[in-house]
């Protein structure tokens, strides 16, 4: 992701999650449908900035802000 890639083309291949062929597409949610891990990074992302790397049981996961409404976000994870 720092050297430019693509985020749904990486996610594609690389990420096991179950929407990794989607590019990692998860669609809009409000924030309180956020799942806790993803909740507080969120919302401080612009449209456009992938986050650092965040840790859960299952992997590692990078989370894009696509575009926002008000207290809506659509985002993308990969892990």
């Amino acid at each position: 992701m720092e050297r430019g890639g693509d985020f749904s083309q990486v996610a594609a291949g690389y990420s096991d999650g179950q929407n990794a062929l989607e590019g990692g597409e998860l669609g809009w949610r409000k924030q309180g449908e956020l799942p806790s891990l993803f909740a507080d990074v969120v919302p401080t992302l612009a449209v456009g900035e992938v986050s650092q790397p965040l840790r859960s049981g299952s992997g590692f996961h990078l989370v894009r802000v696509k575009d926002k409404k008000v207290k809506m976000f659509t985002w993308s994870s990969k892990h």
